[in-house]
C-alpha cells in the first residue's frame, strides 16, 4: 500500500470521532468574546465576539441591561422586529454609542473601561448574555444619586 492510501485508511469516520478525541482538550483560535464600555461612552465589540456571532461593520443589534446582575443581553438576529430607536449600529471600527445606556443606567464612567465577558447563549437564537468581568475596576455598583 502506498503512503497516500495508508493516510486515507486513517481518516476518521463520525462513529470513530468520540473515541479518537478522548482525552483531548480543544483551544479556541481566538480569545474570549467581550464587550468593552470605554471612557468615551462607546461599546466596543472585540474580534472574537464579532467572529463568533457573525457581526460586521454596520451590523444592527439591540442591547438590554440587567442592573441587578450587571449583565448585558445582545440581540443579533430578527432585528426587523426591534423598533429603530432600540437598535444600535456598529460603526466601521466596531463601536456603538453607549451615551444613552450610560445615562439611563447611571453607569459610573469614571471607572471605565468596563469589560463584559461572554457568559452564555440562550435558547433563543441570536440572544447572548455578557456579565461584568470579575476584575472590573468597579465594584459592580451604580453611581449614587
Amino acid at each position: 500500500m502506498t503512503a497516500s492510501k495508508n493516510a486515507l485508511a486513517n481518516v476518521l469516520t463520525p462513529a470513530a470521532i468520540d473515541e479518537a478525541l478522548a482525552g483531548f482538550t480543544f483551544v479556541a483560535s481566538d480569545g474570549a468574546p467581550f464587550i468593552t464600555l470605554d471612557t468615551q461612552r462607546r461599546f466596543y465589540f472585540n474580534t472574537s465576539l464579532r467572529k463568533m456571532f457573525g457581526l460586521k461593520a454596520y451590523s444592527k443589534i439591540a442591547i438590554g441591561y440587567n442592573a441587578d446582575t450587571k449583565s448585558i443581553a445582545v440581540l443579533t438576529k430578527n432585528m426587523d422586529a426591534v423598533p429603530a430607536n432600540f437598535t444600535y449600529v456598529l460603526d466601521k471600527r466596531h463601536y456603538a454609542s453607549a451615551r444613552k445606556f450610560v445615562a439611563e443606567f447611571r453607569i459610573d464612567i469614571n471607572k471605565a473601561p468596563l469589560t463584559y465577558v461572554f457568559d452564555r447563549g440562550t435558547s433563543v437564537d441570536g440572544v447572548y448574555i455578557f456579565r461584568l468581568a470579575k476584575d472590573a475596576p468597579i465594584d459592580a455598583q451604580l453611581i449614587e444619586e
